[in-house]
Parts: structure tokens; C-alpha cells; sequence
């Protein structure tokens, strides 16, 4: 499977503090992407390729846990990023709904696109973000098959810490969710 730049949709997930996970109190904001955010996509019948990759339900997030890629801060962008592509399997039927969630519960998934570089910028606060992303199952346009599609993601942490990661497919009571560590030893 082809890699390409964390171009198109672009996830920054802040998250301001501490280990573990509990849901955030208040309503969770969710925000549609369209398969036009997508990276890559490719037939479901074509072995998908992998990188360290995190299985939850019918999503693969790849380099999660992350490794030796995670960027420190700088000047331009004050947060950690911990960046991974993930793809939409075509199990998911009717999509998925990817939210996250801290133990503080100051956490944000900044999506639409201008959001990250209005959090950069200081023009926004971690309250104008979601805290869930809808992903649909995109279809080839020429035989409505559906396809495994991929989006690039960066996940943004002030300092080292844990954040959880649900993944719910539309319509399914399951759930699935991990709690990844992000330079440090446990949660």
C-alpha cells in the first residue's frame, strides 16, 4: 500500500493531560468526513499492507503505539505529534465513529482541517474542537464496490501521555477502543 504525505484530512487530537481513560463529561461533538479526505483507497479484495498497526473492529490504525516517529514541539506548533494513516475496512458496512477520550477530559480532535491551524495559531481553544470524527465506507464510483479507504491522521499531546481511542461502526452496539501510550512507560 502506497504512503502518502498527511495530505487531505488531517486529525489533531490534543490532549492536555495524565493516563488512563474515562468518557468526557458534556455532549460529544461529531463531525462528518468525506471519502474526498481521503488519502488512498483500494479495491477490499487487495491485501492491505500494514505498519505496526492497531486493530480496533474494522478500522487499522498504523504505527500506533507509536514508535520513534513522534515529533517533539517546536516554535511553530507547541504540542508532541504522534502521526499514522488509518484505513476504513469495508467490514465496517455503514462506517465508523472514531472518538477519543483522557482521563481529564480535555481532549479534542481537531477536524475540520482549519482547526489544527487555528489551535496553532492560538485563534481557537480545545472547546471549538470534537471529540469524534464519522467515517463513511467510500464505493468506487464505477461499480459501487466498496472500497478500503485511508486517511492520514496526527495525534497532538502537550506533554507524553495517554489518550483512549474508540472505534464504533455505525449501527453495531460493539465497540472497540485501546488506550495508547504516547512516551511513556504505563498508564
Amino acid at each position: 500500500m502506497r504512503r502518502e504525505p498527511l495530505a487531505g484530512l488531517v486529525l489533531a487530537v490534543a490532549v492536555l493531560a495524565g493516563c488512563g481513560s474515562r468518557r468526557a463529561s458534556g455532549p460529544v461533538r461529531i463531525y462528518q468526513a468525506a471519502c474526498s479526505d481521503s488519502t488512498y483507497t483500494q479495491p477490499a479484495k487487495t491485501p492491505l499492507s500494514t505498519a505496526e498497526a492497531l486493530r480496533l473492529g474494522p478500522v487499522v490504525f498504523n504505527d500506533l503505539p507509536p514508535g520513534q516517529d513522534v515529533v517533539r514541539p517546536s516554535r511553530q506548533f507547541p504540542y508532541y505529534a504522534v502521526p499514522t494513516f488509518l484505513d476504513v475496512l469495508t467490514s465496517a458496512r455503514r462506517g465508523v465513529t472514531i472518538t477519543v477520550s483522557s482521563r481529564s477530559g480535555r481532549i479534542a480532535l481537531a477536524y475540520p482541517e482549519d482547526l489544527w491551524a487555528r489551535l496553532a495559531s492560538g485563534k481557537a481553544t480545545l472547546a471549538d474542537g470534537a471529540r469524534g470524527v464519522h467515517f463513511p465506507v467510500c464505493r468506487n464510483p464505477s461499480t459501487s464496490a466498496p472500497l478500503i479507504t485511508q486517511y492520514g491522521a496526527s495525534i497532538y499531546l502537550p506533554a507524553p501521555g495517554c489518550f483512549t481511542l474508540r472505534v464504533q461502526p455505525v449501527g453495531s452496539r460493539r465497540s472497540y477502543a485501546a488506550t495508547i501510550r504516547a512516551l511513556v512507560a504505563h498508564c
